[in-house]
């Protein structure tokens, strides 16, 4: 498995992550591996999958659109 290779939706005991030493490598293991991870929707039927921070951040620009349509109409108090 590729270190960009998305697995969705994981499932209990699942590797995620597998690899050899060659001889050319050094024999000691990284000590501090550098591990990201991404937290995704689940069985939505619309969101499946699409990534949290992404999805949220266009739900945002979208929302912040629809008010400067409005704004003219809004009444401050």
């Amino acid at each position: 498995m590729s270190p960009n290779h998305y697995v969705f939706p994981l499932k209990d005991g699942m590797e995620l992550c597998r690899g050899t030493l060659t001889v050319t490598q050094s024999p000691h293991l990284e000590q501090n591996p550098k591990v990201t991870f991404d937290v995704a929707f689940g069985e939505s039927e619309i969101l499946k999958g699409e990534s949290l921070i992404p999805t949220f951040k266009r739900l945002l620009d979208v929302f912040n659109a629809t008010i400067d349509i409005f704004r003219p109409s809004l009444i401050v108090s």
